[in-house]
């Protein structure tokens, strides 16, 4: 008896051995092979990784045309416009009567834009020269890097591993524990392919501004009872303004020809020169 008792518990140390040198292979076994993944997954980084954006300030000649072009040379680089405003601030106004029904008005102006694009990285150096040759003044350029090559590491690491990012914080509130529940996976890789894109795309904001131009346009007065009803005064004082600027107006057409002047008197003592030559050999003659 006692030597079937001493077999049965031979039998079932060597059972307990054996299942558990199987689950040390099976161990072994999982994370070798998630090494194994995490190594042909993810491998070092051999080129840095970088956030690249630009801005740009500079003054244009036209800026609603060239918002136009910058927006179509954004789009054939593949790229997008995220913001695009063109502003029209008009700095003074002058209105003068012209006749009875109708008003000149001269509009002193002056035009801002602000655009906002996004251009692969690859172009971003293209798209900034070309940028810069449409403007007469470059005010400020500026174009910041952020490395974020270990940021992307990490997080691909944290998705294999199952590892969370952010750390579980616990606060007591009496006898209550509140938990904080960590950033869940679906959010790491949704902010993993945001780095991916902002690696991806670079921003550039660009401000135009022109110069203040002049604008004048000849208005109809819908409200022209005034112009009736105005003094005798008044009108003799349009009258006079009118008469300066016809008067102006000859006078630069004169100038105009001052050229004739010249060609006259010229051409008058060249005739007087000949004429009294004639006459000198005439008397000699007679």
């Amino acid at each position: 008896m006692k030597k079937v008792n001493a077999c049965i518990c031979m039998l079932l140390i060597i059972v307990v051995l054996i299942s558990c040198q199987n689950e040390f292979k099976k161990t072994e076994e999982t994370t070798s092979s998630a090494k194994k993944y995490i190594s042909t997954k993810i491998k070092e980084p051999n080129e840095r990784q970088f956030i690249h954006a630009a801005s740009l300030d500079m003054d244009t000649k036209n800026c609603l045309q060239i918002t136009n072009q910058i927006e179509e040379k954004a789009l054939l680089s593949k790229g997008f416009v995220l913001k695009s405003s063109v502003q029209k601030n008009i700095n003074k106004e002058t209105e003068t009567p012209v006749s009875i029904d109708s008003v000149k008005r001269i509009s002193y102006y002056s035009m801002t834009a602000e655009i906002v694009i996004r251009v692969p990285d690859t172009s971003l150096q293209r798209f900034l020269l070309y940028a810069q040759s449409l403007g007469s003044n470059i005010k400020t350029r500026l174009v910041a890097a952020t490395d974020v090559t270990f940021d992307l590491k990490l997080n691909e690491l944290n998705l294999v591993d199952g590892i969370i990012s952010k750390n579980i914080s616990k606060t007591t509130d009496g006898e209550n524990m509140i938990e904080v529940l960590p950033e869940s996976k679906n959010e790491m890789y949704v902010n993993n392919l945001k780095l991916k894109d902002e690696v991806s795309f670079s921003t550039v904001e660009l401000k135009l501004q022109q110069p203040e131009a002049l604008e004048i346009q000849t208005l109809v007065n819908n409200n022209a009872s005034w112009a009736k009803e105005m003094s005798l005064t008044s009108m003799a004082w349009l009258s006079m303004q009118k008469g300066y600027y016809y008067f102006t107006c000859f006078v630069l057409l004169l100038l105009q020809f001052w050229w004739v002047l010249p060609i006259f008197f010229l051409s008058k003592y060249i005739y007087s020169k000949k004429y009294l030559i004639n006459f000198q050999s005439r008397k000699r003659n007679n």
